[in-house]
């Protein structure tokens, strides 16, 4: 299997290094981590990477970035290509329809971010499930969409940076 791990689970001294180097977190963040490991059992793996969100923060905060969840209606008001700033990390099943909502709302050199494209590293593997499929479809999209451009990365279980041209 390949490598592709969260901080807060990874033994790998690299990633290790990487996470110590960059990541500020708050001590009520770090409380609340460990409480969730110690506490959520199996559904502790849910617990979104502190480097992703890290890595997130920092643009929401280059961009000034506000919340936004209702796609189709900053669409049907008229708000697209006035993004600076999309993230998803939502229903696996959706993530191609929400990757193109979200490329219509981007300005041009807007940025997207797509959390868990490594899936644990299923994408790579020969048999894959519904939602191994739809991110690695979401993954090949970005890589082929003229629109774009893209960069794959290691980060947490995986992130697509993508860059709106």
């Amino acid at each position: 299997m390949a490598t592709v791990s969260k901080s807060y689970s990874s033994s790998d001294p690299v990633s290790n290094y990487c996470t110590e180097l960059s990541l500020r977190q708050h001590p009520l963040q770090v409380k609340l981590q460990e409480k969730t490991l110690a506490e959520a059992g199996e559904w502790a793996r849910m617990l979104g990477a502190p480097e992703v969100l890290h890595f997130g923060k920092n643009l929401i905060q280059l961009t000034r970035g506000k919340r936004a969840l209702d796609i189709d209606k900053l669409i049907a008001n008229g708000e697209s290509g006035k993004f600076d700033f999309a993230f998803i990390d939502a229903d696996k099943p959706n993530y191609v329809n929400y990757y193109n909502k979200c490329i219509e709302l981007l300005r041009s050199g807007g940025v997207l971010l797509i959390d868990n494209a490594l899936w644990g590293g299923s994408v790579a593997e020969e048999e894959k499930d519904e939602s191994t499929t739809v991110i690695d479809a979401v993954n090949r999209l970005a890589h082929s969409d003229d629109r774009v451009n893209n960069s794959l990365i290691n980060l947490g279980d995986g992130t697509h940076v993508i860059f709106k041209k």
